[in-house]
């Protein structure tokens, strides 16, 4: 018998509330392949923003990288920007070679380096987010929509991209958005369209995303989306208050 647990949608650590129940081992992948990114990409966009209290793991090196990378924390303070060192990640003889070397000659060059969040990985984990609340809100009813299949194939497969684009919409996404949708035009966009926030700290970003309906070819939706971009579209926003209920 296959376990189940309940799922925060977003993730908790984005702001999400327990909404629905999903296989635990789905919901545990999720959360080491798609989540974990995720949060670490509105990490590394809070840095971008200056949010005071941001923080991003680094790399850094001195003295024109004459010494070894060594592991560190970048963090956005009210007073600037500092680097935390980590001993406890870092190998002893390298630590030894980093003082050596600013007893020699100081420190006259500081070089830092980081990792980016993939974004195909990232617009994955919103894509699921998308789905998990659509399903939340309608049941298993929403699932007898067969252009629906690509997307469970997606989110089940996220290093390979399946998708030519996952239909991520940042802009012009009121208040009065958030929830399902349904794109009445242009015509060619007929789908659904589910709007969220994900919260960081006290940083609030807003996705929209979009889902094939079952009426329209699953596919021509996020080709579409790749080849054109984002649209002004025109939505009917349906009644769907529990989406968000706590």
């Amino acid at each position: 018998m296959r376990q189940v647990s309940v799922e925060h949608v977003p993730p908790k650590k984005l702001g999400g509330i327990p909404k629905t129940l999903t296989c635990k081992k789905c919901n545990n992948m999720a959360g080491t392949h798609l989540e974990s990114k995720l949060r670490k990409n509105e990490n590394f966009r809070n840095v971008l923003d200056l949010q005071v209290g941001a923080e991003h793991e680094i790399e850094y090196s001195l003295n024109d990288e004459s010494t070894p990378w060594l592991p560190a924390t970048f963090k956005i303070t009210e007073t600037g920007m500092q680097i935390i060192g980590d001993p406890n990640r870092t190998n002893p003889k390298d630590l030894e070679k980093l003082r050596d070397s600013i007893k020699t000659e100081g420190v006259n060059d500081f070089t830092a380096r980081f990792a980016t969040p993939v974004d195909s990985i990232t617009n994955i984990s919103k894509l699921r987010i998308a789905y998990l609340l659509a399903f939340s809100v309608f049941g298993y009813g929403f699932l007898i929509n067969p252009n629906l299949e690509i997307i469970r194939k997606q989110i089940l497969d996220p290093k390979t991209e399946l998708l030519p684009s996952f239909g991520i919409i940042t802009q012009n996404l009121t208040d009065f958005s958030l929830g399902f949708n349904v794109i009445r035009e242009p015509k060619i966009y007929k789908s659904s369209l589910v709007v969220f926030d994900l919260i960081v700290d006290t940083q609030k970003r807003r996705y929209g995303v979009i889902l094939p309906g079952p009426d329209v070819d699953d596919m021509n939706i996020y080709n579409l989306f790749m080849n054109n971009g984002t649209k002004s579209f025109e939505i009917s926003h349906l009644q769907s208050e529990k989406l968000f209920e706590k």
